[in-house]
């Protein structure tokens, strides 16, 4: 006879503990899920870093002095990026010239109710100016999302150096992309492993000369400016560096004239108060009361 009580005799013993599996199997899941989580948060974090180096991928624009330059696998990764994002806009890399569309020709009789009674040539005519004008905007709509997109590839370093430039504050208010271009490779050429040499003097010696102090620019700021410019002389052409003379006098001659213009003045009238070191005629200049320009006093 069957016995209810024998196949189910350890019922009364398990009830109580059936609830605390519950939980642990619970707990057991969402450990799980908390593991697999990491571990496909893992992957897509290396999946991530290898496609980086992944061939197509651009790399960082490097920046080492007296190192060779990675600018010419730098070019050829990101051009065809460039070329893709932002279309006719990028064509200067190959033309170093910008891309300017057609304009639309006018007719050389001008269309009226006589010769285009149904409007058509009229209409036509319309739309070729309107999509002209849109291309237009579009190009300088997209000149502040390339620069962008440049400095996005290029090294802390290599942007530094780029910053240098006393051109740079210019080109970027006005996202001038071309000639942002024309300057990285001119930066680039200032390194050593380049076959130009005579390339790299001159532009070297040519940044170093047209620095000036910027109008917001502290005493400390345009000293560094000025210091980095020439370890860019003595990088390209050691032969053509300024002694510590000439480069005080550059560093005083090339002050902000609105704020040191009476020590300006003071120098050129006695040459012998140009001091012999940038050290020196820093500290000249920190001495010197300037002119407030917004209140027009000496401080």
């Amino acid at each position: 006879m069957y016995n209810k009580n024998k196949h189910n005799r350890n019922k009364g013993n398990n009830s109580g503990s059936s609830k605390k599996i519950i939980p642990l199997r619970a707990h057991a899941y969402q450990s799980s899920q908390s593991n697999f989580r990491r571990l496909s948060h893992s992957e897509f974090n290396n999946s991530s870093s290898k496609s980086n180096d992944a061939p197509g991928s651009v790399p960082m624009l490097q920046y080492k002095p007296n190192a060779d330059s990675n600018l010419d696998k730098w070019i050829e990764a990101i051009q065809p990026l460039l070329a893709s994002l932002f279309g006719h806009l990028a064509s200067f890399i190959t033309t170093d010239k910008y891309y300017k569309p057609v304009a639309p020709k006018a007719p050389e009789v001008p269309w009226t109710q006589v010769n285009d009674p149904g409007e058509i040539n009229r209409t036509i005519e319309k739309a070729k100016a309107s999509e002209y004008a849109k291309e237009i905007a579009r190009l300088e709509a997209d000149k502040p999302k390339m620069w962008g997109e440049i400095e996005k590839h290029m090294s802390p370093e290599s942007k530094a150096q780029v910053k240098l430039n006393a051109s740079y504050d210019e080109l970027k208010a006005k996202h001038n992309v071309l000639k942002l271009w024309q300057l990285i490779k001119q930066v680039r050429r200032t390194q050593a492993g380049k076959i130009n040499s005579q390339d790299a003097s001159l532009d070297a010696l040519t940044n170093y000369y047209t620095i000036k102090q910027k109008e917001n620019e502290t005493l400390i700021q345009y000293k560094d400016r000025l210091v980095a410019a020439v370890e860019r002389i003595r990088s390209a052409d050691p032969d053509k560096l300024p002694n510590d003379e000439d480069q005080a006098r550059k560093f005083t001659k090339s002050l902000d004239p609105r704020r040191f213009h009476r020590l300006m003045n003071d120098c050129e009238e006695d040459p012998t108060k140009y001091e012999m070191s940038v050290a020196g005629a820093l500290q000249q200049a920190s001495n010197h009361k300037v002119l407030n320009t917004r209140t027009n006093e000496l401080v």
